[in-house]
């Protein structure tokens, strides 16, 4: 749990550290109880300081990825913008004003749109990750391929869903879930990864160069500033094609569906 001091709550993403502001105590309590994303940082420097003001209104958002909203910007300023909520980035003075209802949309959008920009050689993917002996399953697809339902049919080895962070070390592919819990915040050897798909039965074939850049392209948090960033992503998506196990993944609603991925 984040801890609340002076207007804030310092919170931990990926292994990077943020600082979230705010006037608002009901806010700051919100942000500081989202386990699923938050840890202690302690003294270290924010790579982004976010302060957020609480509008006023109740407003009901989609269940199912969240209000439409649009991003502009170049080299390091963007402004993102939606029907009740907008936020300035700037990443010259690592700081962000947001505005918007009592929820953590805005602030999960804000931290998405910035981490490409921020880190090195990495992917930062739509995705749900799967674990066991210390290697892992990276299983990607757009809303309503099966994350969810995956990982409820083997919740014992689910570390991490919606999105997550690929990176490479040497010639091993590691992978980092974004949101998870206390336990799951290690970087994971990837065994393979999968593009999933509903079927009538269980069963994989394996993905060529061209199928899978460009499915695993939609699914890609690309960079939304600097040219830099969108380089980097993109050497990075193609140095995957090149070296992951890379499969299609058609499964139905049964844990079956565990010797398909091979286990």
């Amino acid at each position: 749990m984040g801890t609340i001091a002076n207007h804030g709550v310092a919170i931990e993403v990926a292994g990077l550290p943020f600082l979230i502001e705010s006037d608002s105590a009901e806010f700051l309590h919100l942000v500081a109880t989202r386990t699923a994303w938050l840890t202690a940082t302690g003294s270290r420097q924010p790579v982004l300081n976010i302060h957020y003001t609480v509008t006023p209104g109740d407003h009901t958002w989609p269940r199912e990825g969240g209000p439409p909203f649009s991003i502009e910007g170049s080299g390091t300023a963007a402004r993102i913008v939606g029907e009740f909520f907008a936020a300035t980035v700037d990443l010259t003075t690592r700081s962000v004003r947001a505005s918007g209802p009592l929820s953590l949309f805005l602030i999960d959008t804000i931290i998405r749109a910035v981490l490409p920009e921020l880190f090195g050689d990495v992917l930062l993917l739509h995705s749900c990750v799967l674990a066991r002996d210390n290697k892992a399953w990276v299983c990607s697809g757009p809303s309503g391929a099966g994350k969810s339902t995956l990982l409820s049919l083997l919740p014992g080895l689910a570390v991490g869903d919606e999105l997550a962070i690929l990176t490479r070390h040497r010639d091993t592919l590691c992978v980092r879930p974004l949101w998870t819990d206390e336990r799951n915040r290690r970087s994971l050897e990837v065994e393979s990864v999968f593009l999933l798909e509903h079927g009538n039965r269980h069963s994989r074939r394996a993905v060529g160069p061209a199928e899978g850049f460009r499915r695993l392209a939609r699914e890609t948090s690309w960079p939304i500033l600097s040219s830099e960033a969108t380089e980097r992503t993109f050497v990075m998506l193609a140095w995957l094609i090149d070296h992951a196990s890379l499969w299609n993944l058609r499964f139905t609603p049964d844990p079956g569906v565990l010797e398909a991925l091979g286990g």
